[in-house]
């Protein structure tokens, strides 16, 4: 495999190959079809034949110390070479890789089944991931006016969700609440 003026020798599917395949992909050097995210949801019945679905609402979890970019998992680079851990860590992400990564572990904490982005549950989750992006912006920038109103629209957005979620399930509405720390009355 040969990478702009570098020559890459690798025997079998290792773990470079795939981080080298990614990254060619990225830069257009290889048209390679991505693969679908990998997520998973519980599903259980009640004894009484009729079905309900059950979730463990947990708070999405933040982005932790292993974590590394590109979907890759901790155990997929033990073997690998230490430039390879540096290149991958989230020590080198961009902010709008930490916000994406910080979104989809948000969607996977809410989601009802695989590929869930349209649930009311799963949209609180990502206004409020965004939400705390923005707050976190106008630490800095106070006078950002402009990106102000986009957060007062999502705000407002959240809220009108929260309100619908209420009315239609109380104990999923209490869940979220909860899960997110919110303060809703």
């Amino acid at each position: 495999m040969r990478i702009g003026r570098f020559k890459v020798v690798v025997t079998g599917p290792t773990i470079i190959e795939a981080m080298l395949r990614s990254l060619a992909s990225r830069v257009g050097a290889l048209n390679l079809r991505t693969a679908a995210p990998l997520r998973t949801a519980s599903f259980s019945s009640s004894v009484g034949g009729e079905k309900k679905r059950v979730f463990n609402y947990v708070a999405p979890a933040g982005i932790a110390e292993g974590d590394l970019r590109l979907g890759f998992k901790p155990s997929q680079v033990v073997d690998a070479p230490e430039e390879v851990r540096r290149t991958l860590s989230l020590d080198n992400a961009s902010q709008a890789e930490l916000n994406k990564i910080a979104i989809q572990k948000a969607i996977a904490a809410f989601e009802r089944f695989p590929g869930d982005t349209g649930s009311s549950e799963v949209q609180i989750a990502i206004l409020t991931q965004k939400i705390k992006r923005m707050t976190e912006h106008f630490r800095d920038h106070k006078h950002d006016n402009h990106s102000r109103r986009g957060l007062q629209t999502m705000i407002n957005k959240r809220k009108s969700l929260l309100k619908y979620l209420r009315r239609e399930n109380l104990q999923q509405f209490r869940a979220v609440v909860a899960a997110l720390g919110l303060r809703f009355t």
